[in-house]
């Protein structure tokens, strides 16, 4: 994610099927109503820190849930976070969307998705 003039990287966002390797290598431990096998899709997504204070991050999350949810229709995708990024975790429930699925990949934290 660029600025207008392509200057400066923003943020990134990572849109992956639910079957991708880093999850099918590893168990989803449901916590919340929904079921794995029903998830299409996986967004991932950051923000440059000195960009969180302009708001930019909620935007950018605002956007994604209607890009995704209306304009591509898709039903059965998570935003997805590991638990030691703390403000995205208090950005992604804030926004009303609720923990559904932790993973342990091995890497420091867990991997945790809302929906």
């Amino acid at each position: 994610m660029m600025n207008l003039d392509e200057t400066e990287c923003l943020g990134c966002v990572y849109g992956m099927p639910s079957d991708a390797k880093m999850y099918v290598e590893v168990t989803a431990d449901a916590v919340g109503d929904r079921c794995w096998t029903d998830m299409k899709a996986t967004v991932f997504f950051w923000v440059r820190h000195s960009r969180l204070d302009g708001g930019l991050e909620e935007r950018l999350l605002a956007e994604l849930r209607r890009w995704f949810g209306n304009d591509w229709g898709l039903d059965g995708h998570v935003y997805s976070t590991n638990e030691r990024c703390e403000w995205q975790v208090n950005l992604i429930e804030s926004a009303g969307l609720t923990r559904q699925f932790e993973f342990d990949t091995g890497d420091p934290g867990l991997t945790v998705a809302y929906a």
